[in-house]
């Protein structure tokens, strides 16, 4: 059964640029805490397909020591479908979530089983404006 690991502690840090957002920036963090939890909800299945079209056309993409470099959006998926089809996760949750008006970021600990044996890694997303819509821009795991 795959299931969201229950942080010890969360951390949501909110920008400091303005004591009272605006609607724009109000909107703007919601939409990157709904790409956040779609990557979120991907990771804790193991499903690439749950975000992936939110790759940016080019983006940073760091999977341990094997793969590390900048590929396309296509590219990328493929990397991390491998990633995940040789392991079964067993739980993911992001534990700090950091919005900024520029790149808001999220990492956490995943947790899977790999050739019988229990692992953990930590994984680092971090989002870009483009085109007004938030992309991911760098998806690490390590």
């Amino acid at each position: 059964m795959i299931q969201l690991v229950e942080a010890q502690e969360r951390i949501v840090v909110p920008s400091t640029k303005n004591a009272s957002p605006t609607k724009h920036e109000i909107k703007r963090q919601q939409e990157a805490d709904d790409l956040f939890h779609r990557i979120e909800l991907g990771i804790a299945s193991g499903s690439v397909d749950n975000f992936s079209d939110a790759f940016s056309l080019s983006l940073s993409l760091s999977v341990g020591t094997v793969e590390r470099g900048l590929y396309s959006a296509n590219q990328a998926k493929a990397i991390l479908s491998e990633y995940f089809n040789g392991r079964r996760v067993t739980g993911f949750l992001f534990s700090r979530i950091k919005y900024t008006a520029a790149n808001p970021y999220a990492t956490g600990r995943i947790s899977f089983i790999r050739r019988g044996n229990q692992e953990s890694a930590q994984v680092y997303v971090l989002l870009s404006l483009q085109n007004s819509h938030w992309k991911i821009s760098q998806f690490n795991i390590y």
